[in-house]
């Protein structure tokens, strides 16, 4: 139901509205309103609170708030892209969208995506706002690379892991992409424009033995790979054995070449790459 203030503005309201407008910033922050208008956190606490009140900004979560487009009229609350809501949370704070929100983005998948995963630093706990939920995945330096800008309207973008780092990282992590069968449709849906070269040198940079592994069998099934390709990726899947799917039971046959448990029918994962 639509709050029953005028949406009218007043001068410094009208003038925070126009900065932001000005500086591409449709989600914003307490800090923004302090810095622009140069005021105290108190008194940029009051305005934000007014114009929430009028219908003019959301509150997304505390601090955080997003300007209600002029051309939605008389509604008073909006949801702004969950992305760009990630991107300002992080603070100028190194971050990139991946698993499967970044499938999602580079249209590797055919799973709708409930929660936004966002690889960070810095461990930060999950956060619930405007109806979303996001994930913050603390990874280490090494792993932050094959990072790339993604535009989310011609205004706004954010950092993202291009797609083949997509494809590494939810091999590295599969829990948060549902399961190596996702992964496996990535791999499928965009095989015609893959780079094979980029997959195995980011899996050697990454030099995890379980993500070597789990990237050769898959390629080696799908047979998208030449024979160097796969003996790089041979060379540094390491000693021990790893489940090909860690979320799911630790059952099926060894896999020496790959030193991997099948714990996935390898019927499914071929009829994946029928599909």
């Amino acid at each position: 139901m639509n709050k029953k203030h005028s949406k009218t503005l007043g001068p410094k309201e009208s003038q925070l509205i126009t900065a932001l407008y000005d500086a591409n910033k449709q989600v914003f922050k307490l800090k923004d309103v302090k810095d622009i208008m140069r005021v105290n956190e108190s008194a940029a606490a009051n305005l934000a609170s007014r114009l929430n009140a009028k219908g003019i900004i959301t509150r997304i979560k505390q601090g955080l708030y997003s300007i209600v487009p002029f051309e939605m009229g008389k509604e008073t609350t909006y949801i702004p892209d969950a992305y760009i809501t990630a991107r300002e949370m992080m603070n100028n704070k190194d971050y990139y969208i991946s698993f499967a929100s970044a499938l999602q983005l580079h249209d590797m998948t055919t799973q709708p995506q409930l929660t936004n995963y966002v690889a960070v630093r810095e461990q930060k706990p999950p956060v619930k706002a405007s109806g979303y939920d996001y994930r913050f995945v603390k990874l280490n330096k090494k792993s932050f690379f094959g990072i790339e800008e993604f535009w989310i309207n011609k205004t706004e973008k954010i950092n993202i892991s291009n797609p083949e780092k997509t494809i590494i990282d939810c091999l590295n992590h599969p829990e948060y992409c549902g399961g190596i069968s996702e992964a496996a449709k990535a791999i499928i849906i965009k095989k015609s424009s893959l780079s094979i070269d980029k997959l195995t040198n980011c899996a050697s940079r990454l030099n995890k033995g379980s993500v070597c592994g789990r990237l050769g069998y898959l390629l080696e099934l799908y047979e998208l790979a030449d024979e160097k390709s796969l003996e790089l990726l041979r060379e540094r899947t390491g000693k021990a054995y790893v489940l090909l799917d860690p979320i799911m039971p630790g059952n099926g046959k060894y896999l020496n070449r790959w030193r991997l448990q099948l714990n996935v029918d390898n019927e499914e994962l071929r009829g994946i790459g029928r599909a």
